[in-house]
């Protein structure tokens, strides 16, 4: 699927077959959307972590090179407390679409198994999510077949 701007615009065809997706700025108590909690699911599966404090530039594909935010806060879906989890988080480039990384590989925000997440697009359509990564399972996976986003 093409990738846009889920902070502030509505994605497919209500009237359609494709999936109708609303801004996420609707669900926030903050201009920045760093009071969401979010929880992503791939194919069916809820899988960890849960984030918070996710500035609204984490979902505009369209920030190439550009750092947003200074961390997050996440935590297992079995764990009680949020943790913090500081690292410059930016689009690493035009394929990082959707980001709650920093370019490393490991730890809390990195994004090959990590606890991170990236959706990219690949070297031929860089606007269309191709490539998972974080959620501590993936690894620039293109196997999976759907990914929705929920927010509280």
């Amino acid at each position: 699927t093409t990738l846009w701007d889920a902070w502030s615009s509505r994605a497919g065809d209500p009237a359609g077959d494709a999936v109708f997706s609303l801004p996420l700025r609707l669900f926030s108590d903050d201009e920045d959307g760093e009071t969401m909690t979010i929880l992503f699911r791939v194919d069916g599966d809820f899988l960890e972590p849960l984030y918070r404090g996710v500035h609204r530039g984490a979902w505009d594909p369209r920030m190439n090179t550009t750092s947003f935010d200074d961390g997050f806060e996440s935590r297992g879906l079995s764990e009680p407390a949020f943790a913090p989890c500081p690292g410059r988080l930016w689009h690493l480039n035009g394929h990082w679409n959707w980001v709650i990384s920093t370019p490393t590989a490991n730890g809390c925000s990195g994004v090959n198994r990590a606890g991170g997440f990236l959706l990219t697009g690949d070297a031929t359509n860089p606007e269309i999510g191709a490539l998972l990564s974080g959620l501590y399972h993936f690894n620039s996976n293109s196997s999976w077949q759907t990914l929705e986003v929920f927010v509280r």
